[in-house]
């Protein structure tokens, strides 16, 4: 604000004034001068406290392909890297990765600090659960197993009302669909 001041008292008038991203937008309504970046905001998917309701847009929708139960000891998922702890009633849903289910854009910052921030999530991603979840009839499940290309396994074990070809929703990031994916507005 110093800055603007001392422009305008010289003479220069800036016309579009901004320093608001999405989440700094929501929280301090003194800073949006005016204009604002919101285009997390405008998807609904923002990491602060979200005080106007925003929802989020952008979901993947399939369906169940196959049900299956497994035994206990189970490897399942791409790589085999999951193994089931208890008898386990699975569904196979025909979406993945190639969709843009769980799917990111690299890094590109270059300060220190966001390098630090990165490493600091990268070493909590490692020890948490992962925590992928689709909806089957209104209910969350979750993802197991590592997401494969074209498909995702989902743990459907306390559920007796799941068939196959069920409806999946998956929340995506809208930005990350393949343009393949026919879009839908409703």
């Amino acid at each position: 604000m110093d800055t603007i001041k001392t422009l305008e008292n010289e003479g220069i008038n800036i016309k579009l004034k901004h320093i608001c991203n999405s989440p700094a937008f929501l929280n301090y309504p003194e800073m949006r001068l005016n204009s604002a970046r919101i285009g997390s905001a405008f998807l609904g998917r923002v990491d602060c406290q979200n005080k106007l309701d925003l929802r989020k847009i952008g979901y993947l929708r399939s369906q169940i392909s196959e049900i299956k139960t497994l035994p206990k000891g189970f490897h399942i998922g791409y790589l085999n890297t999951f193994i089931t702890k208890r008898e386990t009633k699975i569904a196979v849903v025909s979406l993945g990765y190639k969709d843009g289910f769980n799917v990111t854009i690299k890094n590109d910052m270059f300060r220190f600090f966001d390098k630090l921030r990165d490493l600091k999530h990268a070493i909590v991603n490692l020890v948490k659960k992962q925590g992928y979840e689709v909806i089957i009839n209104n209910k969350t499940y979750p993802v197991i197993g590592k997401i494969g290309m074209f498909h995702i396994i989902v743990d459907i074990t306390n559920s007796s009302d799941v068939t196959i070809g069920d409806k999946v929703i998956a929340p995506v990031s809208p930005l990350y669909i393949d343009s393949d994916v026919r879009r839908e507005y409703i």
